[in-house]
């Protein structure tokens, strides 16, 4: 199996899982809880930062260029995550506490600590195998751990659990995955335990990481600050709206994610020729185009008639911002692939830069406009704020690589959504779901026959 092949199974099964999830619950849940739950989910996306200064992407860029030592860095990096797990625990549950208040959050929170460390375990172990270029060897983990906390939330949700329990059985699912991939990459590579490897390699570590934490922790103010001022402003029946708006679309990004952790420890290895990482950069880029375009248009097009046909008639009111928040995914994946260049050429510090620059001018904004315009502010903010970034990065990355090309692509995949857009125009009246896939199926056809997709480039990433 490719490492594309298995870094694409591997997404899909996080995506469809995580979607599938984010569907049960604002059905099964009431939604002021459902709110109160995407809100718990938006303090973790911040505290994650602390729980591991994104160490998973120093460990695969540190393995892909000596894989020889990659028992000692994970045992490192493992044990830099367990030095940081109290203080992040800390600084979540004080910020539940004082800022929101209600006890029931508080103990969401608490449950979030723990999923959150042992989530960040996995990630460590991931880099490792993503920087040897094994892939395949995750699958088992990923597998294991979304199918059977899928099912373990569903029948918890029949039998009446709250958001609490769903938070204890995801922290439960991910620890079980920390212990399979860990036997998975003990077979790859020689692994130290985290309380063997030497103190004074994790404080390095931690302070190799620190432009990586930097870049994450403004990142993730970001991504987060949206649904935080949203729901210190409006409460969490906006967040629920807000959050079935938004969660499709962070999950709309797996075919980026693909791509680029497929790319990252390639460019990685290339770091010095400038032709060559300008290369992978176009090809994914390329690759990017042709998918994002026609998910960003086609989703416009059924907004309304599709979250209700997934989430039910109380989100319609989701629609709106929803439409908004689509012309942001082509950007969010050219954001994502552009950034990780950055990192591979070894300009993290410069890529925290401009990612810092972002994360202000988007808490400002989000202050500016969500009090007055609600949830239609935060999703004009998160809009502008990923067009702001695509331009930063790309001034940064432009005089440091060569060849990158996709101008033609842009081009003939514009003019393959034309039947896209007729064809779900002209069913109307039909099923959300059978627009969905003749539409689709207008856009490969067309896309095949401009060349828009390109079979080479397809070739060239299974190879990378």
């Amino acid at each position: 199996m490719t490492n594309v092949t298995s870094q694409g199974l591997m997404q899909a099964t996080l995506a469809l899982a995580g979607l599938a999830l984010h569907v049960m619950l604002p059905r099964a849940l009431p939604i002021d809880e459902y709110g109160a739950y995407q809100t718990v989910l938006s303090m973790v996306t911040i505290a994650a930062v602390f729980s591991g200064l994104r160490v998973n992407l120093l460990t695969t860029q540190k393995v892909a260029q000596d894989p020889a030592s990659g028992g000692q860095v994970v045992g490192a990096a493992l044990r830099l995550v367990g030095m940081l797990a109290v203080p992040t625990s800390l600084l979540l549950i004080s910020y539940a506490a004082t800022v929101d208040g209600r006890p029931s959050v508080v103990k969401i929170a608490l449950a979030a600590c723990v999923a959150l460390v042992f989530y960040t375990s996995f990630s460590v172990l991931q880099g490792a195998v993503q920087g040897l270029r094994k892939m395949q060897h995750q699958l088992p983990a990923v597998l294991t751990w979304k199918l059977g906390e899928l099912g373990s939330v569903a029948i918890a949700l029949m039998l009446g659990a709250n958001a609490l329990g769903v938070h204890w059985i995801r922290a439960g699912w991910t620890l079980i995955a920390v212990l399979i991939l860990w036997r998975s990459v003990s077979r790859l590579i020689e692994l130290r335990a985290p309380w063997n490897a030497p103190h004074t390699e994790a404080v390095r570590l931690g302070k190799e990481c620190i432009p990586f934490g930097i870049d994450g922790l403004f990142a993730s103010a970001y991504l987060a600050a949206d649904v935080l001022v949203l729901a210190y402003f409006h409460g969490d029946v906006a967040v629920a709206v807000y959050g079935v708006a938004a969660v499709p679309v962070a999950n709309l990004v797996i075919v980026g994610f693909v791509v680029n952790r497929v790319l990252h420890p390639v460019m990685a290895a290339q770091q010095g020729n400038p032709d060559g990482v300008g290369g992978l950069l176009g090809l994914g880029v390329r690759l990017h185009l042709v998918v994002s375009l026609p998910i960003a248009v086609g989703g416009m097009l059924v907004a309304e008639p599709l979250l209700v046909f997934v989430f039910g008639e109380p989100f319609a009111a989701s629609a709106r911002p929803f439409m908004l928040m689509l012309p942001l995914l082509p950007f969010r994946y050219i954001n994502h692939a552009l950034g990780l260049t950055l990192t591979a050429l070894g300009l993290q510090p410069l890529r925290a830069k401009a990612i810092g620059l972002v994360a202000a001018t988007n808490l400002a904004l989000n202050f500016l406009l969500v009090p007055t315009w609600g949830v239609m502010g935060a999703a004009a903010t998160t809009l502008f704020s990923e067009l702001f970034l695509v331009l930063l990065y790309g001034l940064a990355v432009r005089p440091r690589v060569r060849g990158v090309n996709f101008g033609g692509t842009l081009l003939r995949a514009s003019i393959s959504l034309i039947p896209l857009v007729w064809v779900v125009g002209w069913m109307s009246g039909q099923h959300v779901l059978l627009r969905v896939l003749c539409g689709a199926a207008a856009y490969l056809v067309m896309a095949l026959g401009t060349g828009a997709l390109d079979r080479s480039d397809v070739r060239n990433l299974r190879r990378a």
